[in-house]
């Protein structure tokens, strides 16, 4: 007798049908097939993973069996490596913390009694001049000091909820830019192409709202050690930022705004000069992320310099400042939209489903750039590509100009890509709004939006809370000589301070989780969670049982530090000083007493862990 079992999974429900009289294993390698399963799972009879399904795979036990029967419910659950790429996606299906908040909210702007209109208005009684507007009145952006040019996403979603439907009828989807690849009516391009598989037209106007209002670095000092890198060499530099979002109370307030407060600047692979940079593949870029998320951090942008001296000019202010209004020149050019484009459609936004039936809508990622001001400082501005920009990056019909920096090119249709007509409002001579076609080209400045950037007065609010020196950045070694290594563990842990403090540093936890010298991979999202949580006592006792936190401290001993006791919960660790050692000739091999590993070349430092030769 066949039956009908459902099969819950994280990206939906599905069904199959087994024989009762089938084994169990057929009914796992059917579940892996229709759901397109490749990592580890289990089938269970409740959501939280109890009453799984446990059998012998060489009884050959049948699914009747089990007790299951005609329309049972089983939960698929996936075993997922927390460094994988899967659970990071898993991960970023989740709204975000923010966005659950401010959806709960009223969202009303409240207004003082106005002294010339309102007679005996107070708390509880309001007339209509000073009754709470919504967060979209054209009263409360034009009010504001200065006006607020761009309504908040959530400012956004309130507006589509008026009417007489309340917002039921809402779908927020991306414009679509490529044929259909199924047509009832057509063989489908590109075979054929009629009306119903066709793109609409584009008309593009200027994006009256945008994802994040305000970036906010809440570690100042990391900012300030990635510019120091270029300060250094001269050398371009490319960073990803990590942390979280928040509501955005700043002292210019958007109303229900959201701000992307960063917490670290991770440095990944990267070939720099004076003009640019490359970046490489980078094979640690899971563990980065997993150790992130075990601090309760996202990606929420990316940052990059584009500094110049102006050597004409007294230091400090001596940064020229390339970035202005003119024909020939705008504050973003068409390649850093582009590029900006392409990392907001790789990092989507997701919001409930009662306003998208996909589940993700636009990107909260932020693209931030450190250049010269107007005052020839060196100052960080903040910028995101439009989601009708995302969009058209995603399909592939945008380009950068390579006549004028501020203008992108659509592409030509021909036999193998059909790209749909472009076009966009802008102001004629006479202040009239009017429509141009893309032929070939648009403005830039049509496919973005600005946002400000700043940090804290105190740095209060910072998250990794550490000793006020910083473990050296990754990748490093060849712009700036700053070495990641014994030496540098041993100077870093013996500043004073708890172990809480010390292991408060982004850049010695992805140091330690993924390097080979200290054994920390298996304990470092452990490691991570400690410090998240804040608790100095957990993270000594967690050192006093730990292998790997002994086997550091025996490294350091050996390479000449300080080895690191774990000292009780407010106390200052000691420290034990001893000879440095070391060995071997000036050139030729030797083995280096830290990590044994075997030199083959001359140098008074180690290829692995940059100990010290002698």
């Amino acid at each position: 007798m066949s039956i009908t079992l459902r099969i819950r999974t994280p990206s939906g429900q599905t069904r199959v049908k087994v024989d009762a009289a089938q084994p169990v294993v057929e009914l796992f390698e059917m579940v892996t097939t229709l759901c397109k399963i490749t990592e580890t799972f289990k089938l269970a009879r409740n959501p939280n993973g109890t009453e799984d399904l446990r059998f012998d795979p060489t009884k050959l036990e049948s699914v009747a069996s089990l007790g299951l029967k005609h329309g049972d419910m089983l939960y698929l659950l996936v075993d997922r490596d927390p460094t994988s790429e899967a659970a990071a996606a898993e991960a970023a299906q989740e709204l975000d913390k923010v966005d659950v908040i401010l959806e709960q909210e009223e969202g009303l702007v409240v207004r003082k009694p106005d002294p010339t209109m309102c007679r005996g208005c107070d708390d509880k009684n309001k007339c209509i001049n000073c009754l709470p507007l919504q967060p979209y009145d054209p009263t409360v952006l034009q009010g504001a000091t200065p006006p607020i040019k761009f309504l908040s996403f959530h400012s956004f979603l309130r507006r589509l909820r008026t009417g007489a439907d309340n917002g039921r009828l809402v779908n927020l989807e991306e414009p679509q830019c490529e044929p259909k690849k199924t047509c009832s009516t057509c063989a489908a391009w590109p075979k054929a192409l009629c009306s119903n598989c066709q793109p609409s037209a584009l008309r593009l106007t200027r994006q009256e709202y945008r994802h994040v209002d305000y970036m906010s670095f809440h570690d100042p000092e990391s900012l300030q050690s990635f510019v120091g890198a270029w300060i250094k060499s001269g050398k371009q530099r490319y960073g990803v930022l990590y942390g979280h979002y928040d509501r955005y109370d700043g002292a210019d307030e958007v109303p229900l705004g959201i701000k992307a407060s960063v917490e670290a600047i991770y440095e990944p692979p990267q070939m720099g000069d004076a003009e640019g940079f490359d970046l490489e593949d980078d094979p640690n870029s899971g563990i980065v992320d997993a150790i992130a998320r075990a601090l309760g951090l996202k990606v929420v942008g990316a940052i990059y310099t584009d500094l110049k001296h102006d050597v004409a000019l007294p230091p400090p202010n001596n940064v020229q400042c390339t970035r202005y209004m003119s024909d020939d020149n705008t504050v973003f050019s068409a390649m850093e939209v582009l590029n900006a484009a392409t990392m907001q459609a790789k990092y989507q936004n997701t919001v409930s489903r009662k306003y998208a039936m996909t589940g993700t809508f636009g990107s909260k990622f932020v693209t931030c750039v450190i250049s010269g001001s107007a005052s020839n400082s060196i100052e960080p501005q903040a910028y995101m590509a439009t989601d009708n920009a995302v969009a058209m990056v995603r399909a592939g019909m945008l380009a950068p100009s390579a006549t004028a920096v501020n203008e992108v090119c659509v592409a030509a249709s021909d036999t193998t890509r059909f790209v749909p007509e472009v076009m966009y409002t802008e102001k004629n001579e006479y202040g009239l709004l009017i429509v141009k076609k893309a032929d070939p080209s648009l403005p830039s400045d049509m496919l973005h939006v600005q946002l400000p950037a700043g940090a804290p007065v105190d740095g209060s609010s910072r998250l990794l809370k550490g000793t006020g020196q910083y473990f050296p950045a990754e990748h490093r070694e060849a712009l700036t000589q700053e070495f990641q290594g014994i030496p540098a563990l041993a100077t870093h842990f013996a500043q004073p301070g708890t172990l809480l403090a010390k292991f408060s540093d982004f850049h010695l936890l992805v140091f330690l989780g993924t390097t080979s010298v200290v054994p920390f991979r298996d304990e470092i999202l452990q490691v991570a969670e400690l410090v998240a949580a804040g608790d100095a006592s957990a993270v000594d006792a967690w050192a006093a049982t730990s292998n790997a936190y002994q086997t550091m401290n025996l490294l350091i001993e050996d390479g000449g530090g300080a080895p690191m006791v774990p000292a009780p919960f407010g106390a200052t660790p000691m420290e034990t000083e001893g000879p440095p050692t070391g060995g071997g000739a000036a050139t030729g091999v030797w083995q280096c007493r830290a990590c044994t590993f075997i030199n083959e070349t001359g140098g008074d430092a180690c290829s692995i862990c940059q100990g010290p030769r002698s």
